[in-house]
């Protein structure tokens, strides 16, 4: 990501974006993965012989907007309760999975992840909220079974802290 950012900027990323460059590292490390994306309402899908790997992304950024000068006018969306509740409801939806009548076609479920990343705006003017006041301390606790930190407040693109969270959650 942070080669390809200078190109284009963060500005211009969204969740299906996000999503590209996750495929792509995927298949950089096995050709023969079999990703499949939107599977029943599931940003992604990887079968498996033990099952297959439900992976669903939430990519949270507040994109600055601005006149045709390029002077800043305000946020466009940002950090809010909103957000909060659309993680909590992908959580319950994971954790539910393996009670729908798809998983039979995929040989059962072997596991269930979110992919959490946000980009909290530190440049000239600041949101009220970050996102990182909603994400930053999320514990392991069911039933989410472990959380891995797989970026942690890096700078991008001059006026962005990005993080990333690998989240395990417990299939019922």
């Amino acid at each position: 990501m942070q080669h390809d950012v200078p190109k284009v900027p963060l500005d211009y990323w969204n969740e299906s974006v996000f999503r590209f460059y996750l495929v792509r590292e995927l298949l950089s490390i096995d050709q023969t993965i079999d990703c499949r994306t939107e599977w029943n309402r599931v940003d992604l899908m990887i079968p498996g012989d033990c099952g297959a790997v439900l992976c669903e992304l939430k990519f949270f950024l507040a994109l600055t907007l601005r006149n045709s000068s390029g002077d800043f006018l305000r946020f466009k969306g940002g950090a809010s309760s909103k957000n909060f509740q659309e993680y909590s409801q992908v959580i319950k939806k994971l954790q539910a999975a393996r009670n729908s009548r798809w998983t039979e076609d995929t040989g059962g479920l072997s596991a269930a992840y979110l992919i959490l990343a946000y980009a909290d705006y530190v440049g000239e003017k600041k949101p009220k909220r970050s996102y990182r006041d909603f994400y930053a301390e999320l514990k392991a606790e069911p039933p989410i079974v472990e959380i891995l930190s797989v970026v942690d407040s890096v700078k991008i693109d001059g006026c962005f802290q990005f993080s990333c969270k690998l989240l395990e959650v417990e299939l019922l």
